[in-house]
C-alpha cells in the first residue's frame, strides 16, 4: 500500500474516505442525543435520501440485496479457486493495491450511507404519541386484561377466514396485493413521524435457504430496499410485510417495528389482516404470563387457532440448524453495535406498547 500513498493520483481516493470519515462522525454525534435523531435525520436528511433510494429500488424488479448476497458467496468461492490455483501468480502489483483500495472506498460509502439513513434513527422519539396511545406501566394483572380483549377479538375473527387443508390461514390475495392493502392501511397514519411514500416490498426467490437462518424478512438502508421470506408459515406473512414496511417509513428500531405492525393488522377493517395480527398479538402476551395464567387462558383459544400455532412449531422445527444461531448471533451483534442495548430480544419488548394500546384503543369499551 505504500505504492498507493506515494503516487498522487490515488491521492482523490482517500481525501474522499477522510470526508466520508468526518461525516461519519458529524453523524454519530448529532444523532446521539433525540432532538437531533428526530429532526436533522429521521424527518430531514435521512427522510429524503430514503425516499430517492426507495423510488430507484422500485424500479428494480428482483430483490439487490439477494443478489448481492448471491454474488459475494459465488465471488468468494471463485477468489478461493484463484489462490489455490495461481497462488504463485498473486503479487503486490500496483493493479492489484488500486482495486484493494477502490474496494474499501466502495466499502466505507456503503457504511457511511448506512450510518445516515440507519443507525441516525435509533435515537428518534417513542412511537407512543405519532399513534395516539399513552404509554402506561405493565404488571401481569394488565397483560392478562390485555390478551383478554385481543382474545375476544381473535375469537370473533377467525370464522371469518378461509384455511387450507393443513389447517392454516389461506392466503385470500397475492403478494403483490397484500403489499397495496398495507399501503393502504398505512396512509391511515397522517402524522409526520412516518414518511408519506408507498414502500414496495421484493419476494426472495431464495426464500427456502434463508428459512434456516430464522429471518423473516431484511430492510437494507443503503439500498432502500424491503426484502421478504415468503416460506413462512401464513399467518406471520402480512405481520412481516407490515414490519419490514415499518422500516421504510423511518421506523429502523425492531420493536417499533414490531409495534407498527401489529397496530396496522388489527386495527385493520379488513378479516385477513386482522385475524393475522391478532395470532401475533395473542401469542406475543400469552408468552408474558406465570404458568397458572396461561393454564386459565390456553382453553379460551379456538381450536383452530391451536392447530396453527402447532403447525407453525412443527414448521420452524424442520428449519433448526447451526446456521440459525449464527444468523442470531450476527445479528444481535449488528443491533448491540448500532445503539440497541437489548440486542435481538428488542424484537420480543411489545408488549408494553400491546398493553398500552389496549388501555388507550379498548378500555372505555369494557
Amino acid at each position: 500500500m505504500r505504492y498507493v500513498l506515494r503516487n498522487k493520483k490515488y491521492s482523490k481516493y482517500l481525501v474522499f474516505v477522510l470526508v466520508l470519515d468526518v461525516i461519519f462522525a458529524l453523524v454519530k454525534i448529532l444523532s446521539a442525543q433525540e432532538w437531533g435523531s428526530e429532526h436533522i435525520f429521521a424527518r430531514g436528511v435521512s427522510r429524503v435520501v430514503s425516499i430517492v433510494l426507495q423510488d430507484i429500488n422500485s424500479l428494480i424488479p428482483f430483490s439487490v440485496v439477494e443478489t448481492m448476497v448471491v454474488s459475494l458467496i459465488i465471488g468468494i468461492l471463485v477468489l478461493l479457486v484463484a489462490v489455490v490455483v495461481w497462488r504463485e501468480r498473486v503479487n503486490t502489483s500496483p493493479a492489484v493495491e488500486k482495486a484493494l483500495l477502490v474496494v474499501f472506498v466502495v466499502i466505507t460509502c456503503i457504511v457511511t450511507l448506512y450510518i445516515l439513513i440507519g443507525t441516525s434513527l435509533y435515537n428518534r422519539s417513542e412511537i407512543y404519541t405519532p399513534l395516539g396511545i399513552k404509554k402506561v406501566k405493565v404488571d401481569e394483572q394488565l397483560v392478562a386484561q390485555s390478551l383478554d380483549h385481543y382474545l375476544d377479538m381473535l375469537i370473533e375473527t377467525a370464522p371469518n377466514v378461509a384455511r387450507d387443508e393443513d389447517g392454516n390461514v389461506a392466503l385470500p390475495y397475492t403478494f403483490e396485493e397484500v403489499n397495496a392493502l398495507l399501503n393502504e392501511e398505512y396512509i391511515r397514519l397522517h402524522d409526520d413521524y412516518f414518511t408519506q411514500n408507498n414502500v414496495r416490498l421484493k419476494k426472495i426467490r431464495f426464500s427456502f435457504f434463508m428459512t434456516f437462518t430464522y429471518i423473516t424478512g431484511v430492510y437494507v438502508a443503503f439500498l432502500g430496499e424491503s426484502s421478504i421470506n415468503t416460506n413462512v408459515p401464513s399467518y406471520t406473512l402480512p405481520v412481516t410485510m407490515a414490519h419490514e414496511m415499518a422500516h421504510g417509513k423511518g421506523c429502523v428500531r425492531e420493536n417499533d417495528a414490531n409495534c407498527i405492525a401489529y397496530y396496522i393488522c388489527i386495527t385493520s377493517d379488513n378479516d385477513y389482516l386482522r385475524y393475522c395480527g391478532l395470532m401475533s398479538v395473542c401469542a406475543t402476551l400469552y408468552s408474558k404470563l406465570s404458568k397458572e395464567q396461561k393454564n386459565v387462558f390456553y382453553d379460551r383459544f379456538p381450536k383452530e387457532c391451536l392447530r396453527e400455532y402447532d403447525n407453525e412449531y412443527n414448521f420452524y422445527e424442520r428449519y433448526e440448524s447451526v446456521v440459525e444461531k449464527v444468523s442470531d448471533f450476527v445479528n444481535d451483534m449488528h443491533l448491540k453495535g448500532s445503539g440497541v442495548k437489548e440486542g435481538t430480544q428488542s424484537y420480543l419488548m411489545t408488549d408494553v406498547f400491546l398493553c398500552s394500546m389496549y388501555k388507550s384503543l379498548y378500555a372505555e369499551e369494557k
